[in-house]
């Protein structure tokens, strides 16, 4: 799907990642989310209030991810699209340091793990 339709239609807030995968060699960034499926537009009280996730950037031409983060402290305030790609701002929940990733794309794909 393209930058545009993954921001639009995915509500990541109070989303975590679970780990970051940076492949250089193939332009490639995959993000492991406990996805909150509670926040999502349709949501039925029927299905699990959250899961795994996994995220994949295609044809990443830039991005930024803070180094040394202690990932199980961090939440997801907001996902949005930027020119180029998308921006997640995020909080430490120990210490309420803000950081933000940004990946520049090309395309995304989302899949829910079983």
């Amino acid at each position: 799907m393209t930058i545009s339709d993954f921001a639009a239609n995915y509500i990541m807030h109070d989303s975590l990642i679970e780990k970051i995968e940076i492949y250089e060699n193939e332009s490639r960034i995959v993000l492991w989310i406990d996805f909150a499926f509670w926040m999502q537009n349709g949501y039925s009280e029927k299905d699990p209030e959250t899961g795994i996730i996994k995220v994949t950037f295609y044809g990443v031409s830039d991005y930024q991810i803070p180094e040394n983060v202690n990932w199980d402290e961090i939440s997801i305030l907001e996902m949005k699209q930027e020119e180029r790609g998308v921006k997640f701002a995020f909080v430490n929940d120990i210490t309420d340091d803000y950081l933000e990733l940004h990946i520049h794309a090309d395309h995304v794909s989302v899949a829910a793990e079983a």
